[in-house]
């Protein structure tokens, strides 16, 4: 019965919660402007089902965090990587790491 209440549960945020809160970081969130994601997933991360969680995160927030980086112009952007990056070290952890490859090697164009 455990089971089934904590499949119900995830269905209950699947269908109804998890829509809601892509679309916020989909439409509303700007990746340069950490607030807002930051914000919405620190808010939510202890109620999501853990599943649901790692989704968000690996289907909606590191892919728009990956387009930023590959958008990011060191030479021409007067806002600093680390300023919309830094903040989501807590929560994306080594997720973050596909992402200093490519960093490195924009940084390491404009060096030479």
């Amino acid at each position: 019965e455990y089971g089934n209440r904590v499949n119900v549960y995830t269905q209950l945020f699947y269908s109804v919660v998890f829509p809601k809160l892509r679309l916020c970081l989909v439409s509303e969130w700007d990746p340069r402007d950490h607030t807002r994601g930051t914000k919405l997933i620190r808010c939510w991360q202890d109620h999501l089902p853990t599943q649901l969680l790692k989704l968000l995160l690996d289907q909606v927030i590191m892919p728009r965090l990956q387009q930023e980086v590959s958008n990011w112009n060191p030479r021409a952007d007067r806002q600093l990587i680390s300023d919309w990056l830094h903040p989501w070290i807590d929560i994306l952890g080594e997720r973050l790491s596909i992402l200093w490859e490519p960093i490195m090697n924009k940084l390491a164009r404009i060096l030479v």
